[in-house]
């Protein structure tokens, strides 16, 4: 199982940097294929690396070597001991190492990487082009030694509602002690159990709610015998309630309309690296700038330091689980975007396939579940590996039944989801909701590109006429498919990837020509029409 966030500790050591590939140097955490990996050799299916380090001044307790991603197989030792087979390409792992490290030490990984479709992958494809991008291999997140206490505390699981917070604590300790000292709050607590339940309202301590306009993160210390970490919480509730015969998605009891931006996480030349988490800061503004509250994070799991950042920043995530199996353009993209959008997605007996994407997700799930900015899960896109729809969100709802999850964004819907999802490009129509809330999970894609024709869904050369199909988009279907019961859209996308140039931003983040106050003012008035259409039903 993926290794939980928020839990943060002072005793930790960075193993970035200069690594050796084959023999050959590397900088870690970039992939070979990334300009900055200052990479020269080939890249193979199966390669190795290897670090010399010396061992940190950390006297007791223990310590554990930590991965953020490795594409896609890895087997690691240290000083030829093997410590751990680990296989994915985008969740963290561990081993503990405290008995292995002497004064000197090498640290060796084996990869794998043959871009199989057994595991998640994403856009990543070995020819890019339009919507398929530049694979990584290998490492392509931060590699670091963690030291925790003897009694360390193992995992950390947050859930809250508008009042209350609990916790819900692994380890091998005997007494925790909680500790909230900031602003107006204050409280400190010993427990002898491992499930803690903090009422505000109750104990009178002062309740900040957590929105988009008002990011309030209450911070908190854990400490047991000998390991502390730090770690935060949000006091909010993101529900789906029926009002006037449409469900409508609500915020702290609050109706809200979500205008969401795709997200592709590729960062130009680094591909899907971030060392500078300023970079996800910088791009959380930007799309708030323009009025956005959401971004659909699109078949990625990034760094946790972007969800940190959605939550300090205020903005809502919808995470996609990771596609994995095979992909056809014809039946998967060209017919259902012709209108054939139905087909049977029952397979009797599981494959090796079927079993990773379902691990996986649950891996995300226990990965993001005590974020509070991320409120909803995309399980399948326009059938990127399909199966059993209808099982599977039954599965993962009931093993979290905090979040939204679109079952079938797109196209290919069965029986069951939380979202009737719809996508729609190449032209715009009002939208009607039938028995579940309605979100337009993709639309838009239009290519600004003066100098050249680029992969979008629709081209202008100039702006005038780019900011005309984003008054039609606003007009003609999301304005008026909000008496319908539409209660979000999310436009593709926030910034160019490759050569698909229909971001808002370019790759290199810079905001397009633009009136970026137009767009601001037409998200604005989506909610503007969403509380008159409904305040007097609330």
């Amino acid at each position: 199982m993926a290794k939980r966030s928020l839990m943060k500790r002072k005793d930790t050591m960075s193993l970035d940097g200069l690594w050796q590939l084959d023999g050959q140097d590397i900088i870690v955490p970039y992939p070979p294929q990334a300009k900055k990996s200052l990479f020269k050799g080939n890249i193979q299916e199966e390669m190795t690396y290897t670090k010399d380090f010396k061992r940190p001044d950390w006297s007791e307790g223990r310590i554990f070597l930590c991965f953020g991603a490795v594409d896609q197989i890895a087997d690691v030792y240290l000083n030829d001991v093997f410590l751990i087979h680990h296989e994915d390409r985008y969740l963290p792992f561990e081993a503990e190492v405290t008995d292995l490290l002497k004064e000197d030490n090498v640290v060796k990984a084996i990869r794998k990487d043959a871009l199989d479709k057994t595991y998640p992958y994403g856009k990543q494809t070995k020819e890019p082009k339009g919507m398929w991008y530049t694979p990584v291999s290998f490492i392509w997140q931060s590699v670091y030694l963690e030291h925790r206490g003897e009694h360390y505390i193992q995992d950390l699981k947050i859930s809250t509602d508008m009042q209350k917070v609990t916790l819900e604590v692994k380890g091998n300790f005997d007494e925790l002690t909680l500790v909230i000292d900031q602003d107006d709050v204050h409280f400190k607590r010993s427990y002898t159990t491992k499930t803690m339940t903090l009422d505000l309202k109750a104990l009178g301590l002062p309740r900040h709610l957590w929105s988009p306009e008002s990011p309030y993160l209450y911070h908190f210390s854990l400490t047991s015998e000998d390991d502390e970490l730090e770690s935060y919480f949000a006091l909010r509730e993101f529900k789906i309630k029926k009002v006037n015969g449409y469900e409508r998605f609500f915020l702290n009891d609050e109706a809200i309309f979500l205008c969401g931006l795709l997200d592709q996480g590729y960062f130009g030349e680094d591909i899907y690296t971030v060392t500078d988490h300023k970079v996800y800061e910088r791009d959380i503004l930007k799309a708030k700038a323009l009025g956005y509250n959401l971004l659909r994070k699109h078949v990625k799991i990034e760094a946790l330091a972007f969800y940190e950042a959605c939550d300090r920043l205020g903005m809502l995530v919808m995470q996609d689980f990771v596609n994995n199996g095979p992909y056809d353009w014809l039946k998967d993209t060209a017919l259902p975007t012709l209108g054939f959008k139905h087909r049977n997605d029952h397979v009797d007996k599981l494959t090796k396939r079927h079993e990773v994407f379902l691990k996986h997700a649950e891996s995300v799930q226990d990965l993001l579940y005590s974020h509070p900015s991320v409120i909803a899960y995309t399980i399948f896109n326009e059938g990127w590996g399909q199966f059993n729809a209808d099982e599977i969100y039954e599965h993962l709802k009931n093993r979290d039944p905090n979040h939204i999850y679109d079952a079938t964004s797109g196209w290919f819907n069965m029986t069951k989801s939380d979202l009737e999802s719809e996508h729609v490009y190449f032209r715009n129509k009002v939208l009607h909701a039938k028995d579940k809330a309605l979100l337009l999970s993709e639309c838009g894609g239009y290519v600004y590109s003066p100098d050249m024709k680029r992969y979008g869904y629709g081209a202008s050369k100039d702006k005038t006429g780019f900011m005309q199909r984003l008054a039609d988009l606003y007009q003609k279907m999301i304005y008026p498919s909000i008496k319908n019961g539409l209660c979000g859209f999310i436009f593709t996308q926030i910034t160019d990837v490759e050569t698909e140039r229909n971001g808002l931003y370019t790759a290199d983040r810079k905001l397009k020509d633009i009136d970026a106050d137009v767009l601001k003012e037409a998200n604005a008035k989506c909610l503007e029409l969403l509380k008159s259409t409904i305040e007097d039903k609330i």
